[in-house]
């Protein structure tokens, strides 16, 4: 009977003991978190080290390839405000527009002021002009002008209708495409130079920041090539270019009056005179230093040649 007792109270006490070590277990199940979680500031000073972790630590390849990622990842969001721009440069193309004209006028002066004032009121421009024979009877002109792409065939029936068109040569190219590459080309390096804006401001070797500077002077150069490339285009698409050739018509022109004209002939004659008289006396002159090197010579060949002459007449 004791030892049933016995094994009876020892039963109760390892119950007991079961009991209490369940409980404790459930309470630190509670107050833990579950695996792989952990509480929001713990995660955000870890993802903050990491970060200054990798600027200051970073191998420079890195840098670089995270970079690239970056502006992989900011495409989409770039892409977006080229999407309207392409829509419009698609509904309305860029075409470069060129004319080259002939036409003969009465008058070559009185056709260039005309085509001076027609291209004013069309809101263009003279680009350069060249004049040749103004005086004589024959005077040519070639105008090279710049009138906007909507007015380019009214200006070039206007020119035509200033006299007779001799010739007329157009010329076309579509340009929208090269724009619209330059323009998405443009956006996507405008942000490879922010992402390496920012990269540079927090890069603390000196590695680093040597690199990602050389890297935002190139950025920046292409950029402004393909700035200027894109001005060009556009500004050749706005503004046509239109070149005129202007010749006068063979018509009876009084030659213009000059009182000193028998002035200006005896100088001119007497000067030519003067030149000729210089110049023949300085040959004489010549000949008279140099006399010694070329007379023996032409002595010893007078006296070879004249023996042959006098047995030919003797014979």
């Amino acid at each position: 009977m004791k030892i049933r007792k016995q094994f009876q109270i020892g039963a109760a006490l390892f119950l007991a003991m079961t009991a209490i070590a369940c409980g404790q277990g459930r309470d630190e199940a509670a107050a833990m978190p579950e695996t792989g979680s952990m509480p929001q500031d713990a995660a955000t000073s870890v993802e903050m080290n990491k970060a200054a972790f990798a600027a200051n630590s970073a191998p420079v390849g890195g840098v670089l390839a995270d970079t690239e990622t970056q502006v992989a990842r900011g495409g989409g969001a770039t892409a977006a405000p080229i999407a309207p721009q392409l829509a419009s440069l698609l509904t309305h193309r860029s075409v470069i527009r060129k004319a080259d004209l002939t036409v003969r006028v009465k008058n070559v002066e009185k056709g260039e002021n005309t085509i001076d004032h027609i291209v004013l009121d069309m809101g263009g421009y003279v680009d350069s002009a060249q004049s040749a024979d103004l005086a004589s009877g024959n005077p040519t002109m070639d105008i090279s002008l710049r009138v906007p792409v909507g007015q380019f065939d009214t200006a070039l029936e206007k020119f035509e209708a200033l006299g007779d068109r001799m010739s007329k040569t157009i010329s076309s190219e579509d340009v929208t495409g090269q724009i619209v590459d330059l323009d998405a080309r443009l956006e996507t390096m405008k942000a490879q130079e922010e992402t390496y804006r920012n990269l540079l401001r927090a890069a603390r070797q000196l590695d680093n920041v040597i690199t990602l500077q050389d890297k935002l002077t190139q950025v920046r150069g292409e950029i402004e090539s393909m700035a200027a490339q894109r001005k060009t285009l556009g500004g050749l698409a706005a503004f046509s270019t239109v070149t005129v050739h202007l010749l006068q018509s063979a018509e009876a022109v009084a030659p213009p009056s000059d009182p000193n004209w028998l002035a200006q002939v005896w100088g001119e004659s007497t000067t030519t005179a003067s030149s000729v008289g210089r110049a023949v006396t300085g040959f004489l002159v010549w000949l008279a230093v140099f006399s010694p090197f070329w007379a023996p010579v032409l002595v010893i060949a007078w006296r070879l040649v004249r023996p042959r002459k006098s047995a030919q007449v003797q014979g």
